[in-house]
């Protein structure tokens, strides 16, 4: 049953801002005197008030509270009132609000693998393709332990290299004929009965191995970069 390994990016970001407003600040107003009017006749009627009372209670006589009626305050009445003065409040500029932004992050590096879950000890053969967006792939045979995504551990197989691709074996690179192949070019990896290893792109043998392949293998795939198949 095909099976297809791809490497995911990383997607990060900040949210934006919304920004602030600009405060348009006041200029400073010197302290003044003020006049106030009070037309209530509220001083009036408590200096009245006064002398109704002290009528009532004897401290005046008639005679004295007729006269001090023309004494009375006005009905309405002015005052200078004092109002310190305050200082010049300067503008504040508002601040711009941002986008939010994303951050795509390749993932680079030879990080990202799998290997199959079957295993074969006999004669054996794989075939798998690689997208021609891929930056960077291997695949082939495993004989050692999957202890990590790492190239050493794969002891035959293609590289391929955004359509370029050459032979691979424990991490010794080999240059085969074509060197370039086309989107859907089929992989082969073969291993017959006596050990031996040979490479096939659509069929065609393009290498075989000086290195016997003994024991047990699995098939094994290392990506490089982020949205490669």
């Amino acid at each position: 049953m095909p099976n297809t390994l791809f490497k995911k990016a990383i997607v990060s970001g900040e949210p934006g801002t919304a920004g602030t407003p600009a405060i348009p600040g006041r200029p400073a107003v010197p302290a003044r005197w003020e006049k106030i009017v009070d037309s209530s006749g509220a001083a009036r009627q408590s200096a009245l008030n006064l002398l109704t009372a002290q009528l009532s209670s004897g401290f005046i006589t008639q005679e004295q509270y007729v006269a001090s009626l023309d004494n009375l305050p006005p009905q309405t009445i002015t005052t200078l009132v004092f109002v310190p003065g305050t200082p010049e409040v300067p503008p504040v500029p508002g601040t711009p609000g941002t986008e939010s932004t994303l951050v795509t992050a390749l993932n680079i590096g030879w990080n990202a693998g799998a290997r199959s879950i079957q295993e074969e000890k006999a004669g054996c053969e794989v075939s798998f393709t690689f997208s021609q967006e891929t930056a960077g792939a291997v695949a082939g045979f495993n004989n050692l332990s999957d202890e990590s995504a790492n190239l050493n551990e794969i002891g035959w197989g293609f590289q391929f290299l955004a359509g370029n691709v050459r032979v691979i074996e424990s991490n010794i690179f080999i240059p085969i004929t074509p060197s370039s192949v086309s989107e859907g070019a089929v992989f082969k990896i073969v291993r017959d009965g006596d050990g031996v290893v040979t490479y096939h792109i659509d069929a065609a043998l393009v290498y075989t191995s000086t290195k016997r392949s003994v024991g047990t293998v699995f098939l094994d795939a290392v990506i490089y970069s982020a949205d490669g198949v």
